[in-house]
């Protein structure tokens, strides 16, 4: 399966996350990981890294940062 990534803009967070889960085909994805681990599904984990790390713009002080909502 081609890896893609995907852009969303939208002012709904969780509408702009599911439409980004579709265009990822996330869910294909990360069966076809499982399929490919060999594992049972007990043993099998996902493990969610949120990035961190913030980008200011200068400009218009605004800052990005991985939003609690969308990882939970």
């Amino acid at each position: 399966m081609q890896n893609v990534v995907g852009v969303i803009r939208g002012t709904e967070k969780i509408a702009s996350f599911q439409a980004l889960l579709e265009v990822t085909k996330f869910d294909q994805v990360l069966l076809q990981a499982y399929e490919n681990s060999g594992k049972e599904r007990s043993e099998f984990r996902v493990v969610i890294k949120p990035n961190m790390m913030v980008f200011i713009n200068p400009r218009a002080y605004q800052a990005t940062v991985t939003d609690k909502d969308l990882v939970d």
